[in-house]
C-alpha cells in the first residue's frame, strides 16, 4: 500500500485495487464468521430441540446399548423422510 492516495472531486480519497480487494476479502471474512455462528447456534438449537422431544417421550432413559442397537434403523426412517420430504436430515455416520 501506498502512502500517496488520490482524491476524488468530493474529498473522498480513492482506494487503490489492492486496498479494495483487501477490503472485500475482510467483508468476506466477517460473512463467512457470521454465517458458520449461525449454523453453529441453528445446529445447537436443533440438539436441544431433540433432547427435549427425547425426554417428552420419556426415551431419555433407554440404555445407551439399545440406542446403538436400533440407530441403524433410526437413521434409515430418517433418511427416507428427508427423500421424501425435500428436506435436510443431517445424520452425521
Amino acid at each position: 500500500m501506498s502512502l500517496d492516495v488520490e482524491v476524488k472531486k468530493g474529498g473522498r480519497p480513492v482506494r487503490s485495487l489492492e486496498d479494495e480487494i483487501a477490503a472485500q476479502k475482510e467483508k468476506l471474512r466477517k460473512l463467512e464468521d457470521r454465517h458458520k455462528e449461525q449454523v453453529r447456534k441453528e445446529r445447537e438449537r436443533n440438539q436441544k430441540a431433540v433432547y427435549a422431544l427425547l425426554v417428552a417421550e420419556k426415551l431419555d432413559g433407554i440404555a445407551a446399548e439399545i440406542w446403538e442397537a436400533v440407530l441403524p434403523a433410526i437413521k434409515d426412517v430418517l433418511h427416507k423422510q428427508e427423500q421424501k420430504s425435500g428436506g435436510s436430515v443431517a445424520v452425521a455416520g
